[in-house]
């Protein structure tokens, strides 16, 4: 991989690593002072010649038959003393050497050497970190973690503080510092957020505080997290990992999991109603999404539906492993209004996302005002009869089937003298043409969250269309009505619709419906019309030749819609009498076009919420669940004014008042954050740091190495160290007695638990045991042959 260039203080980002060669020669000791214990090495060399000078040879004539075969061994038994000496004063020294404290200053271990270290602390702070583990929750470890460094580092260490949450990342001590008060002060203040965890956000961050120190120091960055694998997979881009490789190369990187194994959890994933509009007294059904994270299936939970603070209903649930299961609720509203539904289900470890909260809109009936663009004294002969009798038939018969929707007719020269804001949506039905000042009155309606649908006729001005309702600065710039195409009063040819491919919204009532007659209409007169592809305008439904029949775009916190095709009785097309087509199709336009009052109505924690508002205000008021005030703001731009909260930091309900108007708002934590598994370290290697040196700790074996030197996060040297010393030892003890096969294979039992000690620090303790067990067995063994 190419080195970084991107610069720390005067030097590239890779100037103050160490070299690579030196990960084996370059070592120091957090307490030097033990070598002078190395002196104590000298005792067996001195026992060896005290014991060599203490026997007087003497001759007698018995011995003269044992000298022959002492002679014939002399040599094996010089070379067996000689090698005990040996593995004697080795065990000595190496045991000097591991109470010394020695560190590889190498690049792969955070070494602390005679420089000062600069250590930067990257704690995850989003949602999943407040599961709880059996010692508290996973944020609280890892403060515990970083604490502990802290406490155990030299006084000329500086540290600097990053909590990773969303997309911001907060600087939490900027500036590098050596006063482990403050830094200790920092740590205890954190609390963590319900933000989604976006790790790549804070790797230039952390490049940045690393410009901030000489290239003299040695760079240590700390990254606890529960490395979750949806927040770090799903940022595994170039850019990220070019960041992490930097990191990486310039520093001693640790990535300590502060997991304990598999957690199972249960979170209320979504919460939908399935009907557009609610009315009173009806029955609603409210689907209910359950997600099941871990892998053992959950059973016989308790499921709540609670309206306004009240538990309405219950039921018991049980969800597979791994998967998400979908429970209905069914509830009649006494009232209209604004209510507030909120989904709960049994706490579990993680609390936080076993409640999710909606926001439902009763209404007694929807108003729709229909603008007629085509008076007529004759049956059926407005432009706007048909689709009044298709939205509100209640008009005309008590006794047909019922609908939420109360219409206004109105002619086209009174649009400009109504207040169209009392009304959920407006239908320009064959209107003529609209005036400056008309189309800047609709736009604001818009952008307040109206909806606007434009029905075309034999009445419309393409040109007038053209310049104020499409052009630049209009209800859906980009579009143009090109010419009107085919004759409806002596038809030549029929034009079909494209039902087969129903992939937008509008349009999935038909699907898995055969024969729900969009395939059986006729056209045979249309306005052809061209939606350039970055318009932001989609088609919705089109002619078989790829002419559009719908289309549909946003407009600030409203929806803007067109048909090409007119739904008056000029005979246009066949659509308003085959098999209620044009009924199902404009209820279906009606409902699309028709958002809530206040635009959006739920959003995500930790993001920004923004909606448009009609005329201007001074400020405005949001408050969270009734009790936490939130800063809020009205900013205004070219294209009106909007109220904005910046962020939502917790899931509940809110309340945002604006002039004279409430809105309510229901804001709840990322769903993703509930899948609580981890990314393991094979994937961070393949994925993120394929070719960079960086380690993986557990809290265990972060806490085991750091509690021998402050400054090391575990290279494991004195504990390997200590292993070897009882490796040499043993085999002094063997080399010393006279064993047999039984002893052999003990000691090579003995001898591989001590290589697992050095390859397998995760089960120190089980081949420590394995180890003590296998001395203890040879020692036995001995004691009972010579008994």
């Amino acid at each position: 991989m190419p080195s970084s260039k991107t610069a720390v203080g005067d030097a590239p980002v890779n100037a103050f690593s160490m070299p690579k060669f030196q990960a084996v020669l370059a070592f120091s000791f957090s307490q030097p002072w033990m070598l002078l214990a190395l002196v104590l090495a000298a005792i067996p060399i001195l026992i060896h010649f005290f014991y060599r000078r203490r026997y007087q040879e003497v001759r007698w004539a018995a011995v003269r038959f044992l000298n022959a075969a002492v002679k014939r061994n002399a040599q094996r038994h010089r070379f067996q003393q000689l090698l005990l000496l040996v593995l004697r004063t080795l065990a000595i020294a190496l045991l000097v050497f591991a109470f010394a404290g020695p560190m590889s200053n190498a690049n792969l271990s955070p070494a602390a050497t005679s420089r000062p270290q600069h250590i930067v602390f990257v704690i995850d702070g989003s949602l999943s970190m407040q599961c709880r583990e059996a010692d508290g929750t996973r944020f609280a470890t890892a403060i515990d973690l970083a604490t502990q460094v802290v406490e155990n580092s030299n006084e000329d260490d500086t540290f600097q503080v990053v909590l990773m949450a969303g997309a911001d990342p907060q600087s939490v001590i900027a500036q590098p510092t050596s006063d482990k008060a403050e830094v200790l002060s920092a740590l205890g203040s954190l609390t963590c957020t319900y933000r989604r965890g976006e790790p790549e956000r804070s790797w230039p961050l952390v490049l940045e505080l690393l410009k901030q120190t000489s290239r003299t120091t040695q760079h240590v960055v700390h990254v606890f997290s529960d490395l979750q694998a949806h927040e770090w997979r799903d940022t595994a881009t170039d850019l990220n990992k070019q960041a992490l490789t930097e990191i990486a190369e310039a520093t001693a990187l640790t990535f300590i999991d502060v997991t304990e194994g598999t957690t199972p959890n249960l979170a209320v994933h979504d919460v939908r109603i399935e009907s557009d509009f609610v009315a009173v007294n009806e029955a609603a059904t409210l689907r209910v999404t359950l997600q099941n994270s871990g892998d053992e299936p959950i059973e016989d939970k308790e499921l709540r539906l609670v309206i306004d603070d009240r538990v309405v209903s219950t039921r018991n649930v049980s969800v597979e492993a791994r998967t998400r299961s979908t429970f209905a609720f069914q509830h009649r509203f006494a009232a209209r209004g604004q209510f507030r539904v909120s989904i709960e289900v049994d706490a579990d470890q993680m609390p936080q996302d076993d409640q999710a909260f909606h926001i439902v809109n009763v209404y007694d009936d929807v108003p729709i005002l229909l603008v007629n663009g085509k008076p007529s004294a004759t049956y059926m002969g407005q432009a706007t009869d048909f689709l009044q009798l298709s939205l509100d038939p209640k008009f005309d018969s008590p006794t047909v089937w019922k609908t939420p929707y109360r219409t206004r007719v109105v002619a086209e020269a009174e649009l400009g003298t109504i207040d169209i804001s009392n009304y959920s949506a407006v239908f320009l039905c064959n209107v003529r043409q609209l005036t400056k000042t008309e189309v800047g009155m609709l736009k604001a309606y818009a952008r307040s969250g109206g909806g606007v649908v434009i029905c075309v006729g034999d009445r419309v001005d393409l040109q007038n269309y053209n310049g104020r309702v499409f052009g630049n600065d209009g209800l859906m710039p980009g579009v143009r009505f090109q010419q009107v195409v085919g004759d409806s009063e002596s038809p030549q040819q029929a034009f079909e619709f494209d039902a087969v491919k129903l992939d937008h919204p509008l349009l999935y009532v038909y699907r898995g419906n055969p024969g729900h007659g969009l395939e059986q209409v006729l056209t045979f007169k249309y306005i052809r019309t061209t939606v350039p592809d970055d318009s932001g305008t989609q088609t919705a439904l089109r002619f078989r030749n790829g002419d559009p029949v719908v289309v549909e775009t946003s407009f600030g916190a409203g929806t803007v819609c067109l048909t090409t095709v007119a739904g008056d009785d000029s005979r246009w097309s066949t659509w308003n009498t085959a098999s209620g087509t044009y009924v199902a199709l404009m209820n279906e336009i009606a409902q699309f076009a028709i958002l809530e009052r206040g635009g959006k109505q739920e959003t995500i924690v930790g993001l920004e919420w923004r909606r448009p508002i009609v005329g201007s205000s001074a400020d405005a008021v949001a408050r969270l669940n009734d009790d936490v005030d939130l800063p809020s703001r009205i900013q205004r731009n070219e294209s009106g004014s909007e109220v904005v909260i910046d962020e939502i930091p917790q899931p509940g309900f809110v309340s945002v008042s604006v002039n004279d108007e409430e809105f309510l708002l229901a804001a709840n934590v990322d769903p993703a954050e509930s899948d609580l598994r981890s990314v393991s370290e094979s994937a961070l290697r393949s994925e993120f740091l394929p070719n960079s040196a960086f380690r993986v700790r557990n809290a265990d074996t972060f806490l085991t190495a750091n509690s021998r030197s402050g400054q090391s996060d575990g290279n494991g040297l004195p504990f390997l160290l200590f292993a070897i010393v009882v490796g040499l030892l043993m085999a002094e003890l063997l080399l010393a007695s006279r064993v047999g096969v039984t002893e052999w294979l003990a000691f090579g039992i003995a001898a591989f638990a001590i290589l697992c000690l050095a390859f397998l620090p995760s089960h120190r303790l089980a081949i420590v045991l394995f180890a003590a067990g296998g001395v203890g067995a040879l020692m036995a063994r001995r004691a009972w042959l010579r008994g």
